[in-house]
């Protein structure tokens, strides 16, 4: 940023803080104002990505609040779909976001996830052949 950009403000600081300022500034070999510049913008900055990620949180909440959400039912169709030709997980990723488990089917979902899925042959042939761009 530009010098002529800027604008200068004064802030009260406790006598302690200002010691350690100084003192940073010693042995940062930067000046007192570039730490005070850099540690507000970090903070704002920071602040700012906190409330944008506060604000698509309370959105998100909002979809749940709506049912915009996957059931119990259409994720294990899904996990039982993997690896088959049915084409039930595209419907699901199109159709919602989101999904909601209790503790029960959280725990179920996570042991769908470890087990071995089902032989896809189709999948295993287009693995297995060569690319548009292998040699």
């Amino acid at each position: 940023m530009k010098a002529d950009n800027q604008k200068t403000i004064s802030i009260k600081l406790k006598p302690e803080i200002k010691e350690k300022l100084l003192h940073l500034s010693k042995i940062k070999d930067r000046s007192p104002h570039w730490i005070m510049n850099k540690a507000i913008t970090t903070y704002v900055e920071q602040e700012n990505k906190n409330e944008q990620l506060r604000q698509e949180t309370l959105e998100r909440w909002k979809e749940v609040e709506q049912g915009q959400v996957v059931d119990h039912e259409k994720v294990s169709k899904w996990l039982e779909s993997w690896g088959t030709d049915n084409e039930e997980a595209y419907k699901l990723i199109n159709d919602k976001h989101y999904f909601i488990l209790n503790t029960e089917q959280w725990n179920e979902f996570c042991n769908a996830l470890s087990t071995k899925p089902n032989e896809n042959k189709a999948l295993q042939k287009l693995l297995n052949s060569k690319g548009v761009f292998d040699d």
